[in-house]
C-alpha cells in the first residue's frame, strides 16, 4: 500500500532485465532449422502495463479476470522478452503486481525468491 512511483517502478524492472541475461534472451531459428537463443538490448519503454480499477464495481472479479487473460497470453518468444509486467491499481493507494514469466526463463529455484 502507499503511492507508487512508477517510473521508478519501471527503471527497477529494468535495472533487473538488464542484469539477468535469461530476461533479455529470445529464440531464433537459422536456416537449418536449428533454435538458439539471442541476447537483446534491454528497452524500458512500455515496460509496465497499468489498469486503473479504482472505480469498478466488481473490482475482485476484475482482477482476477486480468490475472487469468495475462496467464493465458502466449510469448513470442522470437521477439519479445520472456517476461511481462502488468500494474492493477486498486484504490489510490493500493496496487497489485502482476508478473508473468515464459518458462525458459525461469528456473524453478528462483521462483521461490
Amino acid at each position: 500500500t502507499g503511492a507508487i512511483n512508477i517510473e521508478a517502478l519501471q527503471l527497477a524492472l529494468l535495472a533487473i532485465i538488464e542484469r539477468h541475461e535469461a530476461l533479455r534472451t529470445v529464440m531464433l531459428e537459422d536456416e537449418d532449422g536449428e533454435v538458439f537463443g539471442y541476447v537483446i538490448q534491454a528497452e524500458g519503454n512500455n515496460l509496465i502495463q497499468l489498469s486503473d480499477l479504482r472505480n469498478i464495481e466488481s473490482q475482485s472479479e476484475k482482477m482476477h479476470n486480468l490475472i487469468r487473460k495475462e496467464v493465458g497470453l502466449s510469448f513470442d518468444i522470437s521477439c519479445e522478452i520472456p517476461l511481462r509486467t502488468h500494474l492493477l491499481q486498486l484504490t489510490d493507494d493500493e496496487y497489485a503486481l502482476v508478473l508473468t514469466f515464459h518458462h525458459h526463463a525461469n528456473d524453478g529455484v528462483s521462483a521461490n525468491i
